[in-house]
Order: C-alpha cells, then sequence, then structure tokens
C-alpha cells in the first residue's frame, strides 16, 4: 500500500510540476483498492482538480469518501468541498461544513482554509470575521500556500480584520511562495522591487520571475522585461526584453501590446 502510494506521490508531483498522472492515478487507485486512505485523497485530488485529465467531480467525490471513511483529513476536506459545491447534485452546506470542521480538527490544513472562508461570508454558520481570520492562520501554519497568500493580502491592506503590516505580508507571500504559489511569488516579486515591507531586492526578484514567466505568467514575463529594459537586477538585454513583452502580450497581459 505505501509503496504504491509513494510512486503515485512522485509521479504527481516533481519540484511543485505533474509529472505523470496518468501513473498517479494507476498506482493511486491501486493503493486504494488495498484500503490505504492516502492514496484514495490523492485520487480524490487529481480528479478533482482536474490534473493531467478532465475534471470529474462525481469520481473525485467517490474516492474523497473512501479516504475519509478511511481516516484521511484531506480526503474529508476534497469530500467537504465538493458537498458545498453539490458535484451535480445541489449544495450540501451542513454536510460540508460537518466535514471541513472534521478535516481541520484532524490536521488538513485545506480544510481549515475552506471554513475559513465559510466564516467570511457566513455561510452554514455564523459569520465571524476573527474566526475566519484564526482559520485562515491554522491553514497556513499547515503550510497550505492559499491561506499563507490570503493572509498576506489581508496585512498588506485588504481586510479590516487586522491591523496593516507590510512587514507581515512579505513574510506571508515568502511563505507562499516557498509553498509553490504563483501568486504568492509574483507579490513577493513586486514588493522586492518596490522595498515596500522588505529589504529590496531586484536581482532576487528577477530570479522569482523567471520561472513564472516559463509557468506562463503572462504578467511576470513583461515585469521581467521591464527589468531587462533597464537593467535592474539583470544585465540590459533590450532584445530579451522586447521578446519577454512580446510574450506577455500573447498571453494576454494587455499592457504589454502597447509597450513593445
Amino acid at each position: 500500500m505505501e509503496a504504491c502510494f509513494r510512486v503515485a506521490t512522485l509521479s504527481a508531483e516533481v519540484g511543485g510540476k505533474l509529472h505523470d498522472s496518468r501513473r498517479a492515478r494507476e498506482f493511486g487507485k491501486k493503493g486504494c483498492e488495498l484500503s490505504h486512505a492516502p492514496s484514495c485523497a490523492l485520487v480524490a485530488t487529481l480528479y478533482f482538480e482536474g490534473t493531467g485529465a478532465d475534471k470529474n467531480d462525481e469520481r473525485a467525490a467517490e474516492f474523497a469518501q473512501k479516504a475519509c471513511d478511511g481516516g484521511s483529513a484531506s480526503g474529508c476536506a476534497t469530500l467537504g468541498v465538493l458537498k458545498l459545491g453539490g458535484h451535480g447534485k445541489g449544495p450540501e452546506v451542513a454536510a460540508g461544513v460537518k466535514l471541513l470542521e472534521r478535516a481541520c480538527t484532524e490536521g488538513a490544513a485545506a480544510g481549515c482554509f475552506e471554513l475559513s472562508g465559510l466564516y467570511a461570508l457566513g455561510r452554514g454558520v455564523k459569520q465571524d470575521d476573527q474566526r475566519a481570520h484564526l482559520l485562515k492562520q491554522q491553514g497556513c501554519d499547515g503550510g497550505h500556500g492559499r491561506a499563507c497568500f490570503e493572509l498576506g493580502m489581508a496585512y498588506d491592506g485588504a481586510s479590516h480584520a487586522v491591523k496593516h503590516d507590510k512587514s507581515k505580508a512579505a513574510a506571508l507571500f515568502e511563505k507562499s511562495c516557498a509553498l509553490k504559489l504563483p501568486e504568492g511569488c509574483l507579490t513577493l516579486a513586486e514588493m522586492l522591487l518596490d522595498g515596500v515591507g522588505i529589504q529590496a531586492d531586484a536581482p532576487r526578484a528577477a530570479t522569482l520571475l523567471g520561472p513564472l514567466c516559463d509557468s506562463g505568467s503572462a504578467g511576470s514575463c513583461g515585469r521581467l522585461g521591464d527589468l531587462y529594459e533597464k537593467g535592474r537586477g539583470v544585465e540590459r538585454d533590450v532584445e530579451r526584453a522586447r521578446a519577454l513583452k512580446q510574450k506577455a502580450c500573447e498571453g494576454r497581459s494587455l499592457d504589454y501590446c502597447a509597450r513593445r
């Protein structure tokens, strides 16, 4: 069981990127057939996110249910989100809340993050901004990149629930970037260029923008083009700047279409 799960996990992700989704599903399903709950949870996630294949909420719910029944907090979190969305049947809000509460209590950072959104909106629970913030913090502490990013946005001024603090925001964007969230890396790069909340470091910003551009972030390509055009943090290269801005324009970052 563990061997199947290890192969599935290694196949699913290498360096934060999809490696071999077919192999991941194949070995994940084998592990799940042997009643290995984490394997079921992995397959549920692959179907839910549409990783390497068409998104299939019904199949995701099937595997998430097996995972949750087998004691996987991650499986319960995925199932909770699916219940809230209805996965073709209509939302089951109370059931979704209960599953997310269980997932969060049992250590699934995703469960805490999703539950924080419900408290922020007052969906299925009494609206409570402070509770939402604490749950998001719990999700971030548990390694959920988007939870860290949204906390960073709150400290950066997007929320009245916390005192604005640019240094805390930068630290949270740094953490979300380390957890491979592209938005976290892009926002951190901008802060490094501006020197707000963190010491200015244009070379590091350029280092962050490069992989983002390669992975399809049009805005990152354009921003990196600006740096090459000015020789800021990188050696000045007008041709490379022009090529990057062209890539940004082709990626529908329209601001750069007029700036090539």
